[in-house]
């Protein structure tokens, strides 16, 4: 699944006006940036960076020091409270840097998301995703028996690309702990083909859900560790 859910309308105007004002208290720089590295020298670094405790640990550091402007949306802990936004906690890194890249290329819209994205250092980039894949995610209440019933429609087609525990995996996003409202959001997105960067396999399997599997998978994956 790729997390595709833009924001509404009044907020999106809202977040541009904040954008702005944050670029002139210097938060985020509206100047932009050369990136001379490929998208793969660039993920190759991330790897080269999680496999080293210093680098890792200074990476989480830089991180921090940059989520200011994030935290407006995705919570100070990368836990949203907003249930139509998506928890960045927990989230695989190689996952959230590889989006970062697709809102930069324009390949995902969203104003605020394609702004700070591409005025971000791809280190800062990296540092980010680093930083929230640090953090540990909360569970969501959900109603225990449409729950049950996710299990099952997520065993049965989710758990491949998603995993059994739902931690994903570097091309996956976790959804495990995710908001159940954004989940729906998304899978809806898929179904109905409103998704402008879904792909083949997403759409394939979101075709086949009801309103009602939607809810249970959602509100399923929202109680997973």
């Amino acid at each position: 699944m790729i997390m595709s859910y833009q924001l509404p309308t009044l907020a999106t105007r809202r977040m541009r006006a904040l954008v702005l004002a944050m670029a002139v208290l210097g938060v985020v720089t509206l100047a932009g940036a050369e990136n001379p590295f490929t998208p793969q020298q660039l993920t190759t670094q991330l790897e080269q960076i999680r496999s080293n405790d210093v680098a890792y640990k200074a990476a989480v550091r830089g991180g921090a020091e940059r989520v200011a402007f994030c935290s407006y949306c995705h919570g100070k802990d990368g836990n949203s409270v907003k249930p139509e936004v998506p928890k960045l906690a927990g989230q695989n890194a190689k996952y959230l840097f590889n989006q970062f890249e697709r809102f930069a290329e324009g390949e995902r819209k969203n104003f605020v998301m394609q702004e700070l994205a591409d005025q971000l250092s791809a280190q800062d980039r990296i540092n980010i995703a680093i930083y929230y894949s640090s953090l540990p995610v909360s569970v969501e209440p959900v109603d225990a028996t449409l729950a049950s019933n996710g299990k099952i429609i997520y065993d049965t087609l989710c758990h491949v690309c998603h995993g059994p525990d739902g931690h994903g995996k570097d091309e996956y996003p976790r959804l495990a702990g995710q908001k159940p409202d954004y989940v729906a959001l998304t899978l809806r997105a898929f179904r109905d083909a409103a998704s402008k960067h879904s792909d083949p396999t997403m759409l394939q399997v979101a075709t086949t859900l009801s309103d009602d599997n939607v809810d249970a998978i959602s509100a399923y994956v929202g109680t997973l560790p």
